[in-house]
């Protein structure tokens, strides 16, 4: 892999792209808010961003399996370009509504979600399967990184310059992102799809249908995705109500905020270096491990009551979180048959994502009529732990060794002359 200037190529890009998308996720609430002076406002774009998943997600998944997976991913960030111009465009000529700001995000959000689809079968493209993990890591921190350092570059940004020109930035990576794809010169199908592509006439709820029927009848997809969901149900609130946890039940001031987030930060990109060697205990089971020992560290968070744990407890949490996704997506290529990819990569992310609001909810209501944020975490905390137990029956008879890879197909090179 390190001579292998297609995979840096994506990896470049990716992470660049990443960079423009998390100072515009950063500054985008900001100009709903100053257009409308409502914190209503600041809901609503949440909601559209998070809306395409369950309303599409399954039916972009079944949809970027019939296409050219990389000429699709360009075509998506060339789109999101534009979009993201239209904003300080229309807000120069005076013409810059919430609506519009609503549409953009969610056109953005759809977009996304079919480049994600598609760009769960790059890796797997581009490496060897014995690499398939170590280059997960590599993009993943790369990512990472790039959502730490965004809302950053987006406050310094800020200081000179409107909140238009940040748009600006983030159409900038977007252009950088597909001129990446264009540069690299591996296809993103393999050959062998041609045998499997769905038949004439299938339609795409069918298409979506029989993915839904391949993770079901998959134990170890089956479990994954179980796993994620009930793991988010109970783990996104625990990010979500953080500040309030640590001002009123730890009386932290505004710099210490800022320093669990510093601290966080390191973690999220230090603690996944060492999933090379950790891989030995099996994909499936480090996935299990590190949904059991997040859940303990969140559980300590109100029995410690100490901001010192909280801070460490925000490193070692957001880290492990990292390897989480490592490891399953991994795990979740190593799987699956390449035809698959769109389909398994856009279900596992709908059906483990559309739990995060109801979690939210449930918990945000808890804290309200408890009015005990200790209580709250300790709930949360132990149910975080327990989902390896709450999944257990359904491991029943399913290796935790890693799986054999899939078979290594020979790809649609877009040079005829390249070999792999």
């Amino acid at each position: 892999m390190n001579n292998d200037h297609n995979y840096w190529k994506f990896w470049l890009g990716q992470s660049i792209s990443q960079l423009g998308s998390a100072a515009s996720a950063f500054v985008l609430p900001l100009i709903a808010y100053e257009l409308t002076g409502s914190v209503l406002s600041l809901a609503g774009v949440a909601v559209v961003t998070f809306l395409p998943y369950p309303l599409f997600g399954l039916l972009i998944g079944a949809w970027t399996d019939r296409h050219d997976r990389k000429q699709l991913m360009v075509v998506a960030d060339l789109m999101r370009a534009l979009l993201q111009l239209s904003l300080p465009l229309t807000a120069i000529l005076g013409w810059l509504t919430l609506w519009q700001i609503y549409l953009v995000a969610g056109i953005n959000s759809t977009l996304a979600l079919a480049f994600d689809a598609a760009g769960f079968a790059a890796v797997p493209s581009l490496v060897e399967a014995d690499e398939l993990v170590t280059a997960n890591t590599r993009l993943t921190v790369g990512v990472q990184m790039a959502t730490v350092l965004g809302p950053s570059a987006a406050t310094l940004m800020l200081t000179t310059l409107t909140a238009g020109w940040v748009l600006v930035f983030d159409a900038v990576t977007y252009l950088v992102s597909s001129l990446s794809l264009i540069m690299v010169t591996r296809s993103f199908n393999p050959a062998s799809e041609a045998k499997s592509v769905a038949p004439h006439g299938q339609s795409l709820w069918a298409a979506a249908k029989e993915g839904l029927g391949f993770l079901w009848h998959m134990p170890m997809l089956r479990v994954i995705i179980i796993s994620l969901a009930v793991f988010n149900f109970f783990n996104a609130p625990i990010q979500a109500q953080i500040i309030a946890f640590a001002r009123h039940e730890l009386g932290a001031s505004d710099a210490q905020i800022g320093l669990y987030y510093t601290v966080e930060s390191i973690g999220m990109m230090a603690l996944p270096l060492v999933v090379g060697r950790l891989q030995r205990l099996g994909l499936a089971r480090l996935t299990v491990v590190v949904l059991f020992l997040v859940g303990l560290i969140n559980t300590l968070l109100p029995v410690m009551h100490s901001l010192v744990y909280t801070i460490l407890a925000g490193a070692l949490t957001a880290g492990l979180g990292t390897i989480l996704i490592i490891s399953s997506t991994s795990l979740r290529q190593q799987l699956t048959p390449p035809e698959m990819y769109g389909r398994v990569a856009a279900t596992t992310r709908t059906l483990s994502w559309s739990i995060i609001p109801l979690g939210n909810l449930v918990f945000g209501a808890f804290a309200q009529w408890s009015g005990n944020l200790s209580l709250t975490y300790l709930v949360m905390g132990l149910g975080c732990a327990a989902t390896p137990l709450i999944v257990w029956p359904l491991l029943n008879g399913i290796s935790f060794s890693n799986p054999p890879p899939q078979p290594t197909t020979t790809t649609i090179n877009a040079n005829p002359n390249e070999r792999r």
